[in-house]
């Protein structure tokens, strides 16, 4: 894809997907060419329009499958043309019918092209009618190409919100919409568990121009948001992962417009021109170095040789490949194979590949005449069909060459022949045995550098015997490895790796083990690898899981051309699914390997572990400033895998360690390193390095994580039904890695915090609760030390640079990686106050800090308004509901638990409870009193006098005396229980819960109780405040408690600054001890006042 300001990028294309077949589609995709036309041409002046004149664009090329005729898409033959198989390959749009609406694989950072965007079929077809298509195509080439990404929040979402808080003038929070416009959109809302979701309409929004990351359907948006309308406190995915920066702002500074300026006059055409193509062959040469050494050597030449005949099998079935041979020794090429297609090499001959190294000898005064053979490979490239060199590969296996100062010309020959296949389009492919220094050491033009440059790949081969001797067996786990490593280069995508392991025994022993296989195989087949012909297995037993042994005793298909014994299941279709059991009895002692593939039905319907680095493509990357990160995407018939698990292995190797590492790769979605969870791309940052020079040496295995992985029926943000994979397994191979001058300290930071979150507490207003995502120690490794939470009243405050300076908040030790943090804060907590807005952000200790979270606001509620009178409710004993403006005390945690969520429910019920049973008590006291009269009317001796007691204490009545309610003579009081006068009256039957009273012992004014039953509620501060000092030498302790994974919390009552707001305060009589309880059944426990001038003041009885 040309965009008109900038040669053509290789790397990018459009591509239609051959897993559609012509003869179905015929009649749909014949169509393409016209709707591909309008939505190209359109799409190139909104381009245009976006960039401010800045690009278009200029061509467009359509990459057709090989099977299609001209005559189905409308074409004929001269209008389309050969390209080559490595062109084919392109990263850019792809168009299919996987999903009804477009997306953008996007896995990298902000500012970093990604992968790919996917067209569906019916979104072309529909582009005449549709009026935003154009810009539909401009947003998803902006993520793939700039590195921008959308502007808006997804529901359930780890980093990003549907909607944020916005505070009006009034200092009300009013529900916004997390999307960025230049203009106030109007819009419909529905609020449901705390996130509001928007429709927006074209109607009422008829002068919002931007932005095309967020709302591309609107009828005037035409353009990207930029500094003077960004939004950057939204909560959308593009502020997140860039963050806080405005779309233009990462577009404008893409590579692509450095240097220019915007077009005025010279453009007077934005519409493109299309260039359909058809890939040519795959064209493969090996080219082998022969020589006397590699077949010295621990056996190199036959690993070589039977690892290609094996590779070979693997994909003889491939319609489009064609393989060529060239082998040398010293400064002479011994033999050469013409290119040919892999379907007519027969395989079974023994001299396809010669069968022994030539005795020409490779030295320090004669090294091997790479460069020659890699002519003559051009030379085959260019013979034949096929369409010429361009876009050839040549696969180049040799030793490591020393630099031999004497011959001046040697490297500079190499640097002619770089150039060469440059020119030509041809990509070298290097695969290394070690020199006499470690792969890719000097300074010349070494077969690393030689692949870097043409843009090939590399990749060392170990030595697992004992090198520089001459062995009669060559370790098996050699060949293997020349086979992984041709793998690597040239995937094969008719099988794939279901097991392998390496066993042994004790001389002649039994070896056993077991797989699973997956549906959807036609066949299935175990090799099993040995040293020499001399050393194969007795015999190689295989159990289905229906029991049925199959046993290759006898009658073993072995290859003429590496050894191995071979087992093919193929008599169902498709293979059972299930538990495989094997069992191998071998005859030495000497080291076997196992490896199953599986053939699937159909290629579409195949799992696929795709697996690549953020290292691929640089030339020597420094890990101080380029992380290594490694990444896996795994797919079915194109469908994202979702909760699949992927790991890993990391042999290390140095001049004196060897160890292996294993690494989960994450589809979290977090943001560093994985972007967009769900996407069916796992990630994970590789930072294990050595202490020295290493060789990493990768692979991978994926499965299905027991049960858990689904795949998507249909990709992007709305997946329409998740489907179960069932079981699978796969081995695949990963590049080696060699780092030279690795970090020596502890570089890494911590992962940065992207998903920090808060918001009030629903029960304490005046509590802010903040939540985030624990990082690790080395990016997501380990576990971090400490961190820095800090508040600010302006956001441009927590940014990196003035972060320092802004106000901190304590927090607690970080947990394990992956772990939800929370935090509480309230009015009083350095510095936080009512009614107010406060922008918090957070970062992590390492070793050196993370870079700064994305940042969150809250906003703290209006102070309560202070109490003036006491409610008769409290003088009642009643329970009082608290309330704004109201008053509260402080609630007992361990008695009242959590039932603050429900507590208006509970005083609404309780008060009306209470209500029935006062009146009730009422009607029979007066009932009782009038009785009591008219009995005194008839017995007129007086009662006998009480006896003296304390006006201090009210004591519980445990007599079952009768009391009255009497005032004597003197003043003194007489208490008689509601209780004792309801059983007197039939069908009387109260019990109220009783409650603990206590009583501040260092003074003699009592207290007022800890709790009320039903009405709390509590608002966590961080600190260790004094106890609130009332004016008549009260004191007020709240409840505290310590959570040992976050900092010490006290509780407060609700709508206070310090501590709960103070009643005039009444005598309260009840019990003196602590550890008493006193029934609070109405009567038996009253207020009253102490002496006033002497003059004893009668005391209510509290009913």
């Amino acid at each position: 894809m040309d965009d008109g300001r900038r040669p053509m990028r290789p790397s990018e294309a459009l591509r239609v997907e051959p897993t559609a077949t012509s003869s179905h589609f015929r009649d749909t995709y014949r169509m393409i060419p016209p709707p591909l036309g309008e939505l190209f041409s359109r799409g190139s002046q909104s381009l245009f329009r976006a960039t401010q004149r800045l690009a278009f664009f200029r061509s467009v090329e359509v990459l057709l499958p090989e099977h299609w005729e001209a005559r189905e898409c409308g074409l004929t033959n001269g209008h389309i043309r050969m390209t080559s198989w490595r062109r084919s390959q392109a990263k850019g749009f792809r168009v299919g019918t996987l999903h009804p609406s477009p997306f953008t694989l996007q896995p990298h950072s902000c500012g970093l092209p990604g992968e790919y965007v996917y067209l569906p079929l019916e979104f072309i077809r529909g582009a005449n009618a549709s009026l935003h298509a154009d810009r539909v195509l401009v947003r998803e080439w902006s993520k793939f190409r700039y590195g921008a990404f959308d502007e808006t929040g997804f529901p359930n979402d780890p980093l990003t919100s549907t909607s944020y808080q916005s505070y009006s003038e009034s200092g009300l929070a009013e529900p916004e919409p997390s999307i960025c416009t230049d203009k106030q959109l109007t819009v419909t809302k529905a609020c449901t568990e705390g996130e509001c979701r928007f429709r927006v309409r074209d109607e009422g929004n008829e002068e919002v121009t931007a932005s095309l990351m967020a709302l591309p359907h609107l009828p005037n948006v035409e353009h990207y948001c930029d500094d003077s309308n960004h939004k950057e406190e939204a909560p959308t995915r593009h502020n997140i992962l860039c963050d806080g920066r405005s779309t233009w702002d990462v577009v404008s500074k893409n590579a692509d417009f450095l240097g220019i300026s915007p077009s005025v006059a010279n453009v007077t055409s934005t519409v493109p021109t299309f260039t359909f193509t058809k890939a040519s062959p795959r064209k493969v040469v090996f080219v082998l170095q022969a020589s006397k050494s590699i077949g010295a050597i621990n056996g190199r030449w036959e690993s070589v040789r039977s690892g290609i005949y094996r590779w070979l099998e693997l994909v003889s079935s491939s319609p489009s490949l064609m393989v060529g041979f060239v082998e040398f020794a010293g400064s002479r090429t011994v033999k050469m194979e013409p290119v040919k297609s892999v379907g007519h090499l027969k395989l079974s001959s023994k001299s396809l590949i010669s069968r022994y190294p030539s005795d020409e000898e490779d030295g320090q005064d004669h090294p091997a005449c790479i460069h020659c053979a890699l002519r003559h490979a051009f030379e085959l490239l260019s013979s034949g069909s096929g369409g010429g060199p361009v876009g050839g590969e040549i696969l180049l296996i040799a030793e490591e060459q020393p630099m031999n100062p004497r011959i001046n010309d040697q490297d500079q020959l190499l640097q002619l022949v770089s150039m060469e296949a440059i020119d030509r389009g041809v990509a070298i492919h290097t695969l290394s045995f070690p020199g006499t220094a470690m792969s890719g050491s000097g300074s010349g033009m070494t077969l690393e550098k030689l692949s870097e440059e043409t843009g090939g790949v590399h990749r060392g081969l170990e030595e697992h015997g004992s090198a520089g001797t001459i062995s009669g067996r060559v370790p098996v786990a050699n060949m293997v490895e020349v086979l992984d490593a041709i793998e690597t280069v040239f995937p094969t995508l008719d099988s794939f790796k279901l097991y392998r392991e390496t066993g042994s025994g004790t001389g002649a022993s039994r070896i056993a083990g077991e797989f699973l296989t997956e549906a959807g195989l036609r066949e299935l087949q175990m090799l099993v690898y040995y040293p020499s012909e001399d050393l194969a297995p007795k015999r190689v037993l295989l159990q289905d899981p229906h029991g049925s042994t199959h046993d290759v005793i006898g009658s073993p298909l072995a290859s003429p051309n590496y050894n191995a014994d071979i087992l093919r299941i193929r008599q169902w279709d498709p293979i059972q699914v299930g538990q495989w059991r094997y069992e191998i009895e071998t005859v030495s002692a000497e080291p076997v390997v196992i490896e199953v593939r599986g053939f699937p039905s159909s290629r579409r319907d195949a799992i696929r572990v795709r697996t690549w680095t953020s290292w691929d493509g640089s030339r020597n990357p420094d890990p101080r400033s380029q992380p290594l990160i490694l990444f896996a995407e795994v797919t079915r018939g194109g469908k994202v895998l979702r909760d699949a698990v992927i790991t890993a292995h990391i042999q290390r190797k140095s001049l004196t360690f060897t160890d292996e590492l294993s690494l989960t790769l994450l589809d979290d979605g977090m943001g560093d390193p994985d972007m967009i969870r769900g996407d069916g791309v796992y990630s994970a940052y590789f930072t294990h390095f050595a202490g020295s020079q290493a060789k990493y040496s990768m692979s991978y295995t994926a499965s299905d994580g027991g049960g858990k992985a689904r795949y998507l029926q249909g990709q992007g943000q709305r997946p329409s039904e998740e489907v179960p994979t069932g079981p699978f397994h796969r081995i695949l191979p990963g590049p080696i890695i060699f780092v030279r001058d690795p970090p020596l300290d502890d570089i890494y930071p911590p992962n940065r915090i992207l998903d920090l979150r808060v918001q009030p507490d629903p029960d304490e207003p005046s509590t802010l609760v903040l939540t985030w995502t624990s990082p690790g120690a080395n990016y997501n490794h380990g576990r971090a030390d400490r961190y820095e939470l800090r508040y600010a009243a302006d956001r441009s405050s927590l940014r990196s640079e003035t972060f320092p300076s802004a106000k901190p908040v304590s927090t607690s030790t970080p947990l394990p990686r992956g772990s939800r943090e929370e935090l509480r804060v309230g009015v009083g907590e350095s510095g936080l106050d009512y009614d107010r807005v406060f922008y918090f952000a957070i970062r992590a200790f390492h070793g050196r800090w993370s870079r700064v979270s994305n940042v969150v606001k809250a906003r703290l509620p209006p102070p309560p308004a202070p109490p003036t009178t006491v409610p008769a409710s409290v003088l009642r004993g009643e329970v009082s509901s608290g309330g704004q403006g109201g008053w509260a005390v402080a609630r007992d945690e361990t008695a009242v638990g959590g039932a603050g969520k429900h507590a208006k429910l509970i005083v609404i019920i309780g008060g009306c409870v209470s209500f029935v049973i006062v009146l009730t008590v009422l009607v029979l006291c007066v009932t009782i009193c009038v009785r009591r009269r008219q009995e005194k009317k008839q017995d007129p001796k007086s009662p006998p006098e009480p006896k003296s007691k304390s006006p201090d204490v009210i004591s519980p009545v445990s007599s079952e005396k009768e009391w009255g309610v009497n005032v004597t003579k003197n003043g003194s009081p007489e208490f008689v229980a509601a209780s004792d006068i309801l059983g007197h009256h039939a069908g009387a039957d109260l019990t109220l819960t009783p409650y603990h009273m206590t009583k501040d012992e260092s003074t003699s004014t009592p207290l007022l109780p800890d709790h009320l039953s039903f009405t709390y509620q509590s608002y966590d501060i961080v600190g260790n405040p004094p106890p609130y000092s009332h004016p008549d030498g009260s004191s007020y302790h709240s409840v505290s408690s310590v959570d040992q994974l976050r900092s010490k919390y006290v509780h407060f009552s609700p709508n206070t600054l310090g501590a709960p707001p103070v009643p005039p305060k009444p005598s309260l009589y009840g019990c003196r001890s602590s550890a008493d309880y006193c029934g609070l059944n109405e009567s038996q426990s009253s207020v009253g006042s102490s002496d006033q001038g002497g003059k004893k003041v009668r005391t209510v009885t509290q009913v």
